[in-house]
């Protein structure tokens, strides 16, 4: 009888090493959404100052991932050599927050493993805030970005970095790690 299928899981696979470079608090690293586990998906989350990273695996196929409901505008796309499905939360497409997060599902053989890079609420409200009205509303948002607010606003960017060139650097960084085509 053959050993039963189990799904990759990035919290006993990336090594630590693997993600020095990002503004990442290893010591955060945690199993699940909140430290609760979800039937079917291993789930792993680092948190930052800026972003948290988030692993999710499953055995789940790319098109069974597309009829998910609380997900939308699926794009594939290409991240250094590899194919995968590019997409939204609707919550996150519902208020205009895409470009607060970048979701990343890469097909393997019997799983699928998507790489979430998701800016932390309190930049993503306070970025809608001043892209929206010109004006902070959150003071947490004030503080971390600093003197760099200017700097922002007048570049137009509301975030510190775009979340997809951290996932393309992330995927640089994890992909040896992750299971095999």
């Amino acid at each position: 009888m053959a050993a039963p299928f189990e799904v990759w899981h990035a919290c006993t696979e990336v090594p630590d090493e693997a993600l020095v470079e990002y503004p990442l608090e290893l010591s955060s690293q945690s199993s699940g959404i909140g430290e609760i586990e979800c039937m079917g998906f291993q789930i792993c989350e680092w948190q930052g100052e800026w972003y948290s990273l988030q692993f999710m695996a499953s055995e789940h196929t790319l098109d069974e991932f597309r009829t998910t409901t609380n997900m939308t505008n699926f794009e594939m796309v290409t991240v250094l050599g590899s194919s995968g499905l590019k997409y939204d939360r609707t919550s996150d497409a519902r208020r205009d927050r895409r470009m607060f997060s970048c979701l990343v599902a890469f097909p393997f053989e019997r799983q699928i493993v998507r790489i979430g890079i998701i800016a932390n609420p309190t930049i993503a409200m306070g970025a809608a805030d001043l892209r929206d009205t010109g004006r902070f509303y959150s003071y947490q948002y004030e503080e971390r970005l600093g003197d760099r607010i200017d700097e922002f606003q007048a570049a137009g960017q509301w975030v510190p970095e775009e979340p997809c060139d951290i996932l393309e650097r992330v995927y640089a960084n994890v992909r040896e790690y992750m299971p095999q085509q």
